[in-house]
């Protein structure tokens, strides 16, 4: 899958915060971003914590949830725009916008 990230649910869990994050900037990088934002990186780093910390709770309810598949940043190439996670079972595909330190929400 061509995500930024790419793991089960087991995996996103026990991998290194480090590791994760190194994933999200190289794939960043490869997009032809020249420059980090420091906005970007902070809200991954906030995300990417606050996600493990969801899953590990979803995992003690549900065992077969390690197997998922979660997907950072999923580029959609011909829009010019990314899905922040993706998390992919057996059943269903769900999609989810992430917004940190964001005061409004607006339709765009």
């Amino acid at each position: 899958m061509p995500a930024y990230a790419s793991y089960s649910v087991g995996d996103f869990i026990d991998a290194p915060a480090s590791e994760i994050m190194s994933k999200l900037h190289v794939g960043y990088a490869h997009d032809g971003f020249a420059a980090q934002y420091t906005s970007q990186t902070i809200a991954w780093d906030i995300s990417v914590r606050a996600l493990r910390a969801e899953f590990r709770k979803l995992t003690l309810k549900t065992t077969q949830s390690t197997q998922w598949r979660v997907l950072l940043e999923y580029p959609l190439y011909r829009l010019r725009r990314r899905i922040d996670v993706v998390i992919v079972t057996n059943h269903f595909l769900a999609v989810v916008e992430l917004k940190v330190g964001e005061t409004k929400f607006l339709p765009a």
